[in-house]
């Protein structure tokens, strides 16, 4: 398997920091919902990050070629055939073993159509929920 198992946080400094699995280092001391991350890319820095802020690279890129990662936001994939106007946030769902695209089911016309994280590769990312959650409008 060559898959490179990829993550991204928001540090305690407020910047989003990326990193692969081998660069976690563990828990910082008695605070469980922060840990360090040593990516390597910033001449060897180790960062704090906040737990409740990690997500995971979903495997996928968007249409502009940009990594997907759980927590991405993209626009209605139906905008066009009269749902309100709406977004979709990548979530892990746990009982399928999988992301999944989620939204607003009531404001959307196309009822019963299942999107899956293969439609978002036709999209863009318009932001994600820590770094922009004014996208968010519900």
């Amino acid at each position: 398997m060559n898959r490179i198992i990829k993550f991204r946080a928001k540090s305690v400094t407020g910047e989003i920091i990326y990193f692969e699995l081998r660069d976690i280092r563990g828990y910082c001391g008695d605070k469980e919902d922060l840990m360090y991350v040593f990516p390597g890319v910033k001449n060897g820095d180790t960062f704090m990050v906040d737990i409740k802020t990690l997500q995971q690279f979903t495997g996928l890129l968007d249409k502009n070629g940009k990594e997907i990662f759980e927590g991405d936001i993209f626009p209605c994939l139906y905008a066009f055939d009269g749902c309100i106007e709406h977004e979709m946030i990548v979530e892990y769902n746990e009982p399928r073993a999988g992301f999944f695209p989620r939204w607003d089911y009531s404001k959307c016309q196309q009822k019963g159509v299942e999107k899956t994280m293969h439609d978002l590769t036709n999209l863009e990312i318009i932001g994600n929920i820590y770094e922009n959650p004014e996208l968010l409008k519900n």
